[in-house]
């Protein structure tokens, strides 16, 4: 596979030139040849489609983490759930979980667990009353609510210079000139990611929103999850993507001074300094 014009603009980006419509144009034209590496067609699906996502892998997960949150709260209310809603729940939370979580909590591998889970499910159904693992596997997955990011910058970065190398647009030896862009990498995705609406199983629409952990100061992208009404709304806030980036380096003073970041799209871009550090990397 060849194209001239990816070809050089990753070049360019090789040389230290970082070009917002460069990243644009390479992540459209790999969402169609993503070698499985699903980070990288998610975020060409974003650009390519601004207004609203209705499938892909931030929604998918936001989607899982509400499942299982929700699940979760209304267990430890006393509300008792549907069988169907434990099913959705459980292979929800084992979506959302890594492979040492389960490891470390079930000592399970992840296809052990899944085989449990279907066994324990056909039991269920059948009005079979379950016992040892198949029990144990069910009430963990199904009543308890794990957080996990869809990707970070650096797994995106590392799945795009895979796409890259796959397909021979990035040479070997660029590659550490090619993972030196992984902050312009990260701060288009969250310029460009900010404000999107998420679709939810019941038609509950979030809205990605550029944020900063209060912990590590580190930049990422939320999603407040509308998790049920006890008397009065309950919202869980959620990390659906992580950064490195420490904000106090890329973001206007006076917007970490704000309560919060529900700004729309266009305010974010003139208010955050990546934005400016993108179009000044760009004239180096």
């Amino acid at each position: 596979m060849q194209d001239a014009d990816i070809k050089l603009r990753v070049n360019r980006i090789v040389r230290g030139e970082n070009r917002p419509d460069d990243l644009d144009r390479i992540f459209l034209f790999f969402r169609f040849h993503h070698c499985n590496r699903f980070s990288v067609r998610d975020v060409g699906d974003f650009i390519a489609h601004r207004d609203e996502r209705k499938m892909g892998t931030i929604t998918g997960r936001a989607r899982d983490m509400l499942l299982s949150c929700r699940q979760w709260l209304l267990t430890i209310h006393g509300i008792m759930p549907s069988f169907e809603d434990i099913k959705a729940a459980a292979q929800a939370t084992l979506r959302v979980a890594t492979g040492k979580q389960l490891r470390d909590r079930l000592n399970l591998s992840r296809g052990k667990t899944e085989a449990a889970l279907t066994r324990a499910l056909k039991q269920a159904e059948g009005g079979v009353a379950l016992k040892g693992i198949e029990r144990k596997v069910l009430n963990y997955l199904g009543g308890t609510f794990i957080w996990n990011v869809a990707y970070t910058d650096t797994s995106l970065l590392e799945d795009l210079i895979h796409v890259l190398r796959f397909h021979e647009f990035l040479e070997e030896a660029d590659v550490d000139a090619f993972r030196k862009a992984r902050d312009f990498l990260a701060l288009h995705v969250i310029a460009t990611l900010h404000g999107t609406p998420l679709v939810m199983d019941k038609k509950e629409i979030v809205h990605l929103r550029a944020t900063f952990s209060r912990e590590t100061r580190q930049l990422g992208l939320k999603a407040e999850l509308p998790i049920a009404n006890l008397g009065k709304p309950i919202m869980s806030s959620v990390f659906l993507v992580h950064t490195e980036l420490v904000a106090d380096q890329y973001c206007d003073p006076a917007l970490l001074a704000m309560e919060g970041w529900n700004a729309t799209r266009g305010r974010f871009w003139r208010q955050v300094s990546c934005y400016a550090m993108i179009v000044a990397s760009a004239t180096c």
